[in-house]
């Protein structure tokens, strides 16, 4: 009802005003709003204000309407239940539909370049820092279109973040130069363009500074072939921190979710310590190769 449209839009617009006033929060925000202009990867997480207080109950309705009466949706369970049982009767029998879309659309993002550099001034002892890089289609090269990027490499991107955050980039910055306070690398696989992204927080002095050695260090791991303790450390540390994740069932189900979503077998959930040990030295070097400057979005916020 009209009563439970306004409270939710209540909830949800002091949501916006906490997550705008979270630094990390913020400058992944504008990252995404630099490397995705105009798609709807660049909206922020919770929306924008106008929508949000424009929202009424007719259009709400509207939009059931228009999507979830019209796909059916994808539901994963983990954990010990009678998962058949369960679907089978609350799911299937509550969820009655006519005309389905069976197609998925998604929108491409524009063609990449120099992501614009957006920068919000605050009074923070710390400089927050996102730089992102605009990568393929997480989807297998068969089922991609000609219309859709080429594809990320899956798991050598995932490795190449955990190799590059706890390996020597991440020591050189942290203890040898001193410029960080604190690093984090990530690649997040996605539909239409997935993305990695190195978070650091900083000294406002030091910004450029620990930009430019960042960006030497990418480029060392672009330009040779990983030695071998690093490479059998990173791969060790990729896996063990995956086996850690998924004993959390939310992290569990999102991950099949997402294998779903991108067209990948289930199995590969199950399967990543193999993938991630057929991994070679020449797939890493491929992979940091793949991280164009051009298509960097570098954004700080809190200075």
């Amino acid at each position: 009802g009209k009563e439970e449209v306004a409270r939710e839009k209540t909830i949800l617009l002091a949501d916006q005003l906490r997550h705008r006033d979270d630094d990390e929060a913020r400058a992944n925000e504008l990252m995404l709003a630099s490397l995705y202009p105009g798609h709807p990867y660049s909206l922020t997480r919770f929306g924008l204000p106008e929508a949000v207080k424009a929202m009424t109950e007719e259009k709400l309705e509207e939009w059931h309407n228009k999507t979830i009466k019209r796909q059916y949706p994808m539901v994963m369970l983990v954990g010990d239940t009678d998962g058949s049982s369960l679907i089978s009767r609350i799911f299937s029998e509550g969820l009655k539909r006519g005309e389905l879309d069976k197609v998925l659309k998604v929108n491409l993002p524009p063609l990449a370049g120099t992501g614009q550099e957006k920068t919000e001034q605050r009074n923070r002892a710390l400089a927050t820092q996102i730089i992102g890089f605009r990568l393929g289609s997480a989807m297998p090269p068969q089922l991609l279109s000609q219309s859709v990027a080429s594809p990320d490499d899956f798991f050598s991107l995932t490795m190449l973040a955990t190799l590059a955050s706890s390996g020597k980039l991440n020591e050189k910055l942290r203890t040898e130069l001193g410029l960080v306070d604190s690093l984090t690398i990530k690649h997040e696989p996605r539909l239409a363009s997935s993305g990695f992204s190195i978070r650091f927080a900083t000294l406002p002095e030091n910004e450029a500074k620990t930009r430019e050695a960042l960006q030497a260090e990418l480029q060392k791991l672009a330009a040779a072939l990983p030695a071998d303790d690093d490479f059998e450390a990173g791969r060790n540390a990729t896996i063990g921190r995956y086996a850690i994740a998924l004993q959390s069932h939310p992290v569990r189900a999102m991950e099949y979710a997402r294998t779903v979503i991108f067209g990948r077998k289930p199995s590969d959930v199950e399967s990543q310590p193999d993938s991630i040990r057929s991994i070679r030295k020449a797939d890493i070097k491929r992979a940091a190769e793949s991280l164009k400057l051009e298509g960097r979005g570098v954004v700080l916020a809190g200075k």
